[in-house]
């Protein structure tokens, strides 16, 4: 093979991938792994900032959208929870449903 004939090759395969790489994924597979890393995150940030100050914090992510729940003892707790989720890259928006008790 020539250089010519490699270049043609790779072109060729390059492609190939783009066009059927992802045909035997899922819809929403992708989307679905992005939102639970980025729970998990959300979540690992708020456990290192809140955990001494407050419950446990739930965390729902949908297409980078988080929505947390819970309680907290004040509202500035609330909005630290809000400040931090919003600080977490690849979030969108935050719904906060915190309650303050």
């Amino acid at each position: 093979m020539n250089g010519k004939q490699i270049r043609r090759y790779l072109m060729t395969a390059a492609a190939i991938l783009v066009l059927f790489g992802c045909a035997g994924v899922e819809p929403g597979v992708a989307e679905k792994k992005r939102d639970t890393g980025l729970a998990v995150r959300v979540k690992a940030a708020l456990i290192q900032v809140l955990a001494s100050d407050s419950a446990p914090i739930d965390v729902e992510v949908e297409k980078g959208v988080v929505r947390l729940r819970g309680y907290v003892e004040t509202e500035q707790l609330k909005q630290k929870a809000e400040e931090i989720a919003l600080e977490v890259e690849g979030v969108f928006r935050v719904m906060n449903d915190i309650e303050v008790k």
